[in-house]
């Protein structure tokens, strides 16, 4: 049988092995990550209460971790004014200017007229005109009474004249010979009917009352225009919003004076708007005044 050295003694020692408890831990948390990403949150918040308490400056959680910035607002873009429009039917003044006559001009189209005064005056007078059905007739109307009517009272017997009794648009060939209104009476039909009476009388049909109200008696052709301008721009002030391309006040206005006028007032079937509209943009293009 061998023999024992009792000198020979082993020097390593023997690794330690780990504690049932540490071995379990181990084993739980390589099984289940969510327990070691808990374990490092909980880290991360002791970390941070040091960091408050600890010379940090007792930091809120915003400035730690701060909320990303706001993005900067949009730009609104100024409002732009839309181009003012020209033109008598778009109600924004007339369109071009071909005379600046010292008798007042306008300004921007749009706002203010871009013809003269003495041309929008001209301009209303033709439109007057051809409402009124007056620029049809012998001499632009300046002789004539209401069209069609029949003439039923002649109080002045004015004679040598072409009045005849029960006659049909009756004319006077020189207007300009007479001292004041002539009153002759004629009867309007409508449908054959008997319609309405009148003693309106030239190219802008004047009654008698109010040329002697307005103290017309000048019945030639420059009277005419001049009692006409009066009653544009005196009476029913017309000429500023036809100047500013107000038609529908340059109506209403006007409508009072000559019932042919858009709006009707005395129901005696007026224009409309647009041909209004149309007649005034003819007489410019004709106009001298406008030249």
């Amino acid at each position: 049988m061998m023999g024992v050295n009792p000198t020979d003694t082993n020097t390593s020692v023997p690794p330690q092995q780990p504690s049932a408890w540490d071995a379990f831990t181990q084993k739980a948390q390589s099984l289940h990550p969510l327990s070691s990403l808990l374990g490092q949150a909980d880290n991360n918040l002791g970390q941070r209460s040091l960091n408050a308490l600890h010379g940090d400056g007792f930091r809120t959680d915003a400035q730690i971790y701060p909320l990303p910035s706001t993005p900067p607002a949009l730009a609104v873009p100024s409002p732009v004014n839309p181009p003012l429009r020209g033109g008598a039917a778009t109600g924004g003044g007339l369109m071009a200017n071909p005379l600046q006559n010292g008798q007042g001009s306008s300004q921007a189209p749009g706002r203010m007229s871009a013809y003269s005064r003495a041309c929008v005056l001209a301009g209303l007078r033709g439109m007057i005109r051809d409402t009124e059905g007056m620029n049809r007739l012998p001499d632009g109307g300046y002789g004539s009474f209401a069209s069609g009517g029949k003439v039923i009272a002649n109080p002045q017997n004015l004679d040598g004249i072409r009045l005849k009794m029960n006659s049909r648009d009756a004319r006077i060939a020189d207007p300009g010979a007479l001292s004041g209104h002539p009153d002759v009476d004629v009867q309007l039909y409508r449908n054959g009917q008997k319609y309405v009476k009148s003693d309106a009388f030239g190219a802008y049909q004047i009654l008698g009352d109010t040329a002697r109200d307005r103290g017309y008696t000048d019945f030639s052709h420059a009277g005419q225009d001049a009692a006409a301008n009066d009653l544009i721009e005196n009476r029913r002030r017309m000429l500023s919003p036809a100047m500013q391309g107000d038609w529908p006040t340059v109506f209403h206005r006007g409508s009072l004076e000559w019932a042919s006028l858009p709006g009707d007032h005395y129901r005696q079937g007026g224009k409309s708007p647009e041909e209004a509209i149309a007649a005034y943009n003819r007489a410019i293009q004709s106009a001298p005044e406008c030249k």
